[in-house]
């Protein structure tokens, strides 16, 4: 397993872009594991996403990250495309001279850089799962990438399931199961 935080960031935006790129766009209204979102949601989550970590990252406030990005449509009819721009966006923004160790002003308070990157690799990963589940696509995820990232959702577990945003975080039901089980566990997921 790579210890590069940039080289995850990589592998889970291919399992989203890859998932992305399956939505066929009869789907884009169907029901995902995310409560009430449908597919169209989860992908319009993780390219708004993309833009407000590109912003502040740029040196936004959360005002200004945030401007122009709620109630908006980003998905369209052919998402692939605007997600690329706001993917590659975060990725050179996480790949400047001191981003991993600069402090982010994130509306959950002031956290690092790499802090930051691990939300959006969270964010990249889990939704690829919660994509593929929804529309019928593999929800194998690169074990690699499965690996690095539960040790670092293990490491904030209590401060996930607080969040709201991940169910009620780890049950401990997957224990015995793959590390893809404990992980999608910890994320609030039951596969």
């Amino acid at each position: 397993v790579t210890s590069d935080p940039l080289a995850i960031l990589a592998a889970a935006r291919r399992e989203f872009e890859q998932r992305v790129s399956g939505v066929r766009a009869d789907q884009l209204d169907d029901p995902t594991p995310c409560g009430d979102w449908s597919v169209r949601h989860v992908i319009d989550h993780v390219m708004a996403g993309d833009i407000f970590a590109a912003r502040l990252l740029d040196g936004a406030t959360i005002e200004e990250a945030v401007e122009g990005l709620l109630g908006v449509d980003l998905v369209g009819t052919d998402p692939l495309p605007a997600f690329r721009v706001g993917a590659d966006a975060i990725a050179a923004g996480f790949a400047r001279d001191g981003a991993l160790d600069s402090i982010v002003h994130h509306p959950t308070g002031d956290i690092t850089g790499a802090t930051f990157l691990e939300f959006r690799i969270t964010d990249y990963t889990g939704h690829a799962w919660d994509l593929a589940r929804a529309t019928g696509q593999d929800e194998r995820l690169d074990p690699d990438l499965v690996a690095w990232l539960f040790d670092a959702v293990s490491a904030r577990s209590e401060m996930l399931a607080s969040s709201g945003h991940f169910g009620g975080g780890r049950t401990g039901d997957h224990d015995d199961s793959g590390s893809q089980a404990q992980l999608l566990d910890a994320l609030g997921r039951r596969p």
